[in-house]
């Protein structure tokens, strides 16, 4: 959760000050809970928001189903076309990572082991990014996602929800990141690891545009350096995909 806007100090004491000071118990007491709520929704009105949803991609032998995407159709090892959407209910900035690992069994608790060592490009698996602006462009396109300096994707157009496609017109969505990512045979791994490519997207609504750069800003560890007049995000660009 981004920090919120609140009604400044004097607005919250001039609600105290008119509240009765003479009025029997239960109407008082009645009162006081009325203005608290006011203030609890006013709060929350205008609170920024912002979250995030993973989804993970496992890779396993070409002979066993993959875990929990069901995207995957044994015995494939591809997956392709990764877009991002807006399932919330108001426009929405989006930004994303994606991590490549090696899992294997599972700990007393149930997760997975994740292993030390990274697996290797073109020898455990390829990968084929999507729509991602090239390293050394002198302006940030508005249709590509933009790599920052932080090592994330930045999709720089606000989506809107969802929700409110209607009839024929397709919900908004973002460009594809990757366009395809296969899993390698690799004889030389015996332990029973599983390629695990993780996708995390994370949102923040687009107003009033002093959230996203308050939230992704550099200040915050993030790339946003700013907002265009159109609503295209300004990104600290790292540049290609890494």
């Amino acid at each position: 959760m981004g920090r919120g806007m609140h009604a400044k100090p004097a607005e919250r004491r001039a609600a105290v000050l008119d509240l009765p000071r003479k009025r029997p118990g239960r109407k008082r007491t009645a009162v006081v809970a009325a203005c608290l709520a006011a203030m609890l929704c006013c709060g929350g009105a205008l609170a920024w928001f912002h979250t995030e949803s993973g989804l993970f991609n496992m890779f396993k032998a070409a002979n066993v189903t993959p875990g929990v995407n069901e995207t995957f159709d044994s015995p494939r090892t591809v997956k392709e076309n990764v877009y991002a959407i807006n399932k919330g209910n108001v426009k929405a900035y989006l930004r994303a990572s994606v991590s490549v690992r090696w899992e294997t069994g599972s700990q007393a608790d149930g997760s997975a082991v994740v292993l030390g060592d990274v697996p290797v490009p073109d020898t455990d698996y390829t990968m084929v990014w999507g729509v991602v602006a090239q390293p050394g462009i002198t302006s940030q396109p508005g249709d590509f996602w933009i790599q920052g300096t932080d090592g994330l994707y930045y999709w720089p157009k606000p989506l809107a929800p969802e929700s409110e496609a209607t009839g024929r017109v397709s919900p908004e969505q973002t460009a594809n990141l990757i366009t395809r990512c296969t899993a390698l045979s690799n004889t030389s791994h015996t332990d029973g690891r599983h390629l695990v490519v993780e996708i995390d997207v994370q949102a923040v609504q687009a107003d009033p545009v002093d959230a996203v750069k308050e939230a992704w800003g550099p200040d915050r560890g993030g790339a946003v350096t700013g907002v265009a007049a159109d609503g295209t995000l300004m990104v600290s660009s790292k540049g290609g995909a890494a």
